[in-house]
């Protein structure tokens, strides 16, 4: 037996449209990434532009997706505890990569290039923010249900 999502049919339309929105963001993302490192001359580490062009583009779509309200589907719960974990991964990652730089076990500047954690921090602040989006949003919702 298959699980099917039900998303009617405003979601379906307004999560075409953000991931759209996200496809245009990669493009973006991957073109300023060029600007940056070969136009201006701003060295950045490999991994940390990997994950910078990935992770921007995940978080716009995410935060289309949750503003919309066509991140969940009619029938789901699940959606809180998934995102309260991916929030929580996104504050351990920006911890330990801070205490690391803090501690001088990595650097975020090495002999001019920035290392691979400007991509953990920008990864983290990514998930972080669609976190609190998603919390935002839902309260938001609770109130004006309430206030109905």
């Amino acid at each position: 037996m298959r699980n099917k999502c039900q998303f009617d049919e405003k979601q379906i339309l307004d999560r075409g449209k953000a991931f759209q929105v996200g496809f245009l963001t990669a493009i973006i993302t991957t073109c300023a990434a060029y600007l940056l490192t070969d136009v201006c001359g701003v060295s950045i580490n490999s991994f940390s532009l990997f994950l910078i062009s990935i992770w921007i583009p995940i978080t716009v779509c995410f935060i289309l997706l949750i503003t919309k309200d066509a991140y969940e589907n009619v029938n789901s719960s699940i959606g809180k505890t998934i995102l309260s974990i991916y929030g929580l991964a996104g504050l351990f990652i920006l911890g330990s990569t801070l205490f690391s730089i803090f501690i001088g076990k990595e650097y975020l500047l090495k002999n001019g290039t920035f290392s691979d954690s400007l991509g953990h921090i920008v990864t983290a602040i990514c998930m972080i923010i669609t976190c609190v989006v998603y919390w935002v949003k839902r309260c938001v919702n609770a109130r004006k249900y309430r206030d109905e």
